[in-house]
């Protein structure tokens, strides 16, 4: 549940009747327009009229678990809304709070951060709306029925907000910000038909049954098993409300996301079960393998029911207005932040009547609709409804269709490109950016790796760099002049040193020899020598892990898939070196800061 997506709205109005014509075109619009939308955790929903911070509200919480679809298509009925009702302004926020902002991030004023968008950001007539910092100390607005005094660095209250957006004062956010949003938005709803997917699945005459009456179930199904733990997996093993020999081949609707899940999930029956699976070879085996997936995902369903029973009858059943768990600590936390106590004291008389109120709304707007004893008493039901249906229902799952094709799973890098490309576009300022640092970080690299370094350090060779001073910067003139004297290397003298070193353990009142031929074989033997200590090497070395740090192929880099003629082994181990520090100083952050570079931090996203 953690990292679950929890969508919260709310609809303002002055007048109460006002949003009660608002729920009836809501109901309206759900049925003409999502009418077959299979949500993945919960569905969009209002409640009815409540009041809240002096205005008249209709709010409600979406569970979309990790489908990222849910939320988008929530947030287009929510314009939809607005343009059908003008005078109403709304809030949408989720766990990372507004993240209409985030779509929008590249496009908004400067002066709009999180820390000061509480009561800002609104959806009204259609667009976005933000409620801008006045520059004077105050803001007000005589022509307003409510006289309006809003502190420069106070935030809004709801009430504040409402007749701001109502009055002559300029909110719309600009063309950017819209454009931003509506890209989002604007392919629903025809986007979730296309979202759909038809797999073929081997499963039982009542699950047949209970997909024809009620399709969207299947998502209920799919979460179950997708969410299993270990008692669930022990219901499994029996299968006890599902027999394998009542099986038939169908074809089911699921969303793409939920197809995925059931897909990648490796779950197979046990040897000694009567669940059997045809051979990897036979065409059924798909079928029956995501077939019996789905059977478990309604099993688990079944047993949560009657594991609530046997719960309530052997103990006295919770209070409905004692709420837990990670979706009640999400919704309290966004009450908070929205300021919905006040600031009343913990324990206040008017803090205890706001909690129960929040407890009762969230039990019977948030909680019951999820939870899973109601679903399991629908599938009960539906099983035993099956019955009298049965002899029909295999004879009309015999011409089942072809199932649509699942290739859209495998993404390909020339698709990844296109899509990162379509995203960016090809003269994106950052690709030209990110191409210019990687042959900048290699080239100053080279420049700082060959320059003549002392005891003390090597010196950056850009002049021109203007960060950090070295580490020897408090030395004179003088003294960095003899640190940075050149130092001569003789390969010669180096070789003839080591092999006195070699010859240490020999006599050493042997006299040295000085005639030139037995000089030259001194050096043949040494040379000799040293390759076989080279090819030792080589032989230990290959077989560890060092020779796959050497990568000297060409390799393609960028999205507009330029050739690049870089060092590949000096950008793959600087990158790796620097992921390494987890963000903390460094070596390669040292070194980057030193010659007038720095890298994003791991987090970052192109």
């Amino acid at each position: 549940m953690s990292s679950d997506i929890i969508v919260e709205y709310r609809i303002f109005h002055l007048n109460d009747d006002v949003l009660k014509i608002v729920r009836n075109y809501y109901d309206d619009l759900i049925n003409s327009v999502a009418k077959e939308y299979i949500w993945q955790k919960e569905s969009f929903r209002l409640s009815s009229v409540e009041e809240y911070s002096g205005l008249a509200c209709l709010s409600g919480s979406t569970c979309v678990g990790e489908n990222i679809n849910d939320e988008w298509f929530i947030v287009y009925l929510l314009f939809e809304i607005s343009k059908h009702h003008k005078d109403v302004i709304i809030q949408v926020n989720d766990n990372d709070g507004d993240f209409l902002l985030i779509e929008a991030a590249d496009f908004l004023p400067p002066w709009l951060t999180p820390a000061n968008s509480e009561n800002r950001v609104f959806i009204k007539d259609g667009k976005m709306h933000f409620i801008p910092i006045p520059s004077n100390p105050a803001i007000h607005i005589p022509s307003n029925p409510a006289e309006i005094m809003v502190n420069f660095n106070s935030t809004p209250t709801l009430k504040q907000a409402y007749h701001l957006l109502t009055s002559s004062l300029k909110t719309v956010a600009n063309e950017n910000v819209q454009c931003a949003i509506q890209k989002r938005i604007s392919c629903y709803p025809s986007k979730f038909m296309k979202e759909f997917h038809h797999a073929l699945c081997y499963i039982p005459v009542e699950i047949v049954y209970i997909l024809q009456k009620k399709p969207k179930l299947v998502s209920s199904a799919v979460q179950a098993f997708y969410e299993r733990d270990s008692s669930d997996i022990k219901t499994c093993r029996s299968m006890s409300s599902f027999k394998p020999e009542s099986r038939t081949l169908v074809l089911v609707r699921f969303t793409r996301h939920l197809y995925c899940q059931l897909m990648q999930a490796h779950f197979v029956p046990e040897q000694n079960s009567l669940w059997k699976l045809p051979a990897v070879s036979n065409s059924l085996r798909k079928p029956a393998e995501l077939g019996f997936k789905l059977t478990c995902g309604f099993q688990i369903l079944l047993s949560r029911l009657n594991a609530a029973d046997s719960k309530d009858n052997t103990n006295k059943a919770p209070s409905l207005s004692e709420p837990s768990g990670k979706m009640w600590e999400q919704y309290l936390l966004n009450l908070n932040n929205s300021n919905y106590f006040k600031n009343e004291l913990e324990g206040s008389v008017k803090y205890k009547d706001l909690m129960n109120k929040a407890k009762l709304h969230f039990q019977d707007h948030v909680a019951n609709s999820y939870k899973s004893d109601t679903i399991g008493l629908l599938i009960q039901d539906l099983i035993h409804e099956s019955g009298q249906y049965i002899s029909d229902i295999k004879p009309a799952c015999e011409n089942v269709g072809l199932e649509d094709d699942d290739s859209w799973m495998t993404l390909t890098e020339e698709e990844l490109d296109n899509m990162m490309l379509n995203m960016w576009g090809k003269n994106h300022p950052d690709t030209k950016k990110h191409t210019e640092n990687l042959n900048t970080l290699v080239t100053n690299m080279k420049s700082f790796v060959e320059q003549v370094s002392s005891y003390e350090g090597a010196e950056p060779l850009n002049n021109d760099y203007k960060g950090a001073e070295p580490l020897n910067s408090d030395l004179k003139q003088n003294d960095k002049d003899k640190v940075l004297d050149p130092i001569h290397f003789e390969p010669d003298i180096f070789m003839k040193t080591i092999k006195n070193l070699l010859d240490s353990s020999s006599d050493t009142n042997k006299q040295d020899m000085s005639d030139d031929d037995e000089e030259n074989d001194s050096d043949s033997d040494l040379d000799s020598e040293m390759v076989e200590v080279m090819q030792q090497m080589d032989n230990e070395l290959r077989t560890t892990n060092i020779p796959k740090s050497f990568d000297c192929k060409e390799e393609k880099f960028g999205l507009n898939e330029e050739i690049m003629n870089i060092d590949i082994n000096l950008v793959k181990n600087f990158l790796e070196s620097f992921s390494s520090q987890e963000g903390l100083s460094g070596p390669v952050s040292n070194i980057l800061q030193s010659i007038g570079m720095s890298l994003p931090p791991n987090d970052y996203e192109m």
